[in-house]
């Protein structure tokens, strides 16, 4: 039966009325009238987050959408539940990169497997932490346009990051361990992490920096525990065992986790017809453009080239002031990490208020670079002095991950796949300082010692380019503010 039109006089003109289809929800006949405008799978920021509209099989047509309930964002049971899960990832992905320095100070001791080859294995645990950060660059972006990819990215990652510590085990050369330890195990979880930082930017939109901060403790936690852990399995079994039962512990925890680990919006839909309805949003790549891109991105790579050194060679160093206490290298990086909770944090959290950004990047890398300028180079030659350090050089520099939210909205990026796809940028920029520092680090190191007694000699070098990276980073990136102010007063 064809249902007749109605019409309805007017003072000024007939208005014709037509019902809706009985099969129209409230929710398609906003979508109808433009409301809910965006690509399927991403929610619009007009529309309420408690609602949004999909088809309700793949078969369905736009007629017959329905109203899906959506957990809220930045709070409640689902939004935690992801937060912990995120945090264990953090902590069991991210833990052994930090710890590397226990692995570096046995593989190097004079009666250790290679103690002629400082070069390759500064490299591997250069390697572990900056091609996770630096392949983060080309990862993003295609899971911003293949965000059905998340998932399987999760296992992949998974596979490939057990296969490198575990592989790492059987390594017979240092060579074997920069492809094993470095770069495969980087490399996995570089694959496994993204989608958790994607899945992030869904669940915490007002309060990404607190979101942030509350991840990345998960590796100042990882670094309080994994050092004496490592220390204690590498003592009494050797490098081999330990990486194979760490894998298996990684194999049973990491995988227990990766249900947890799911994204708060459906992914988009696979038929054409929904495609040309919604299709996918073009990436806008206008922030190149900016000036205050480019100075918060070299403020991030300065911060890392002086960042990872401490704690690669905290342990090395640790083993001169104290050649007795075997234990020493393991507390003094207990302590960067666990100091560097505070900061995570705090600084993650007061930076979801605008006016904090630039103070706090100020802060944390002046008041890491003042410590390792003077606290190392002046006073870390003994115990008492190298623990003050640590936890000085962990309150400052620990925070400074947790700001990349507040630099993202300092850029001018809102939506949720472009900001995890900045994300990747700046992450790409760390790991290439963290690359570049080992080279860097290995050609100060074997050059002759400076001629006053700073950083007990041997150090001296390297302490003022670490120190030094650090205050101009904090320069940089307080230069930002200035832009701000003068492109103000120009458009004034």
């Amino acid at each position: 039966m064809v249902e007749s039109t109605h019409r309805t006089p007017s003072t000024h003109s007939d208005i014709e009325l037509s019902p809706l289809p009985r099969s129209t929800t409230p929710a398609q006949s906003l979508k109808e009238e433009g409301e809910l405008s965006s690509t399927l799978g991403r929610e619009p920021s007009s529309l309420p987050p408690s609602l949004y509209s999909r088809p309700s099989s793949p078969f369905d047509q736009p007629s017959t959408r329905v109203a899906v309930a959506l957990p809220p964002t930045d709070g409640g049971r689902a939004a935690y539940t992801f937060l912990l899960g995120a945090f264990l990832i953090e902590a069991l992905v991210w833990g052994f990169p930090f710890s590397f320095s226990n692995f570096q100070a046995y593989y190097l001791a004079p009666d250790g497997p290679y103690p002629k080859d400082q070069g390759l294995i500064t490299l591997t645990g250069t390697l572990s932490s900056g091609v996770t950060y630096m392949s983060a660059l080309a990862i993003f972006p295609v899971l911003e346009r293949k965000p059905r990819w998340r998932r399987p990215c999760l296992y992949i990652g998974f596979v490939t990051l057990i296969a490198g510590l575990t592989g790492s085990g059987f390594a017979k050369s240092p060579a074997i361990l920069v492809l094993t330890q470095g770069l495969l195990f980087s490399l996995g979880g570089s694959i496994l992490y993204a989608p958790v930082i994607s899945y992030m930017h869904e669940w915490w939109v007002r309060r990404t920096g607190f979101a942030y901060g509350v991840i990345t403790a998960g590796t100042s936690i990882s670094g309080i525990v994994f050092p004496f852990i490592i220390e204690a399995l590498l003592r009494r079994f050797g490098s081999g065992p330990t990486l194979w039962g760490l894998g298996l512990v990684l194999f049973v925890l990491i995988g227990s986790l990766l249900p947890y680990i799911k994204g708060r919006l459906p992914d988009p839909p696979r038929t054409q017809e929904a495609r040309r309805e919604a299709p996918p949003q073009a990436f806008d790549y206008s922030f190149f453009t900016r000036r205050k891109f480019w100075i918060l991105w070299l403020a991030n790579l300065f911060q890392a080239l002086g960042y990872f050194l401490p704690t690669l060679f905290i342990s090395l160093y640790a083993a001169k002031v104290d050649e007795g206490n075997a234990s020493l290298g393991s507390i003094s990086l207990a302590t960067i990490n666990a100091t560097a909770i505070i900061s995570r944090v705090s600084f993650g959290s007061l930076s979801d208020n605008p006016k904090f950004t630039l103070p706090l990047i100020i802060l944390s890398c002046v008041g890491s670079g003042v410590s390792v300028l003077l606290i190392w180079g002046l006073g870390a030659s003994t115990t008492p002095g190298l623990i003050g350090f640590s936890a000085a050089f962990g309150v400052f520099s620990g925070g400074f991950s947790s700001l990349w939210a507040a630099m993202i909205r300092e850029v001018g990026v809102q939506s949720p796949a472009q900001a995890a796809t900045l994300y990747g940028i700046f992450s790409f920029g760390r790991g290439l300082g963290s690359v570049l520092g080992a080279p860097i680090s290995t050609v100060l190191l074997n050059s002759s010692p400076l001629p006053i007694n700073y950083g007990m000699g041997e150090y001296g070098k390297l302490i003022v380019f670490t120190g030094t990276s650090l205050v101009v980073a904090g320069m940089i990136g307080g230069s930002a503010g200035g832009w701000k102010l003068k492109s103000s007063a120009r458009r004034d």
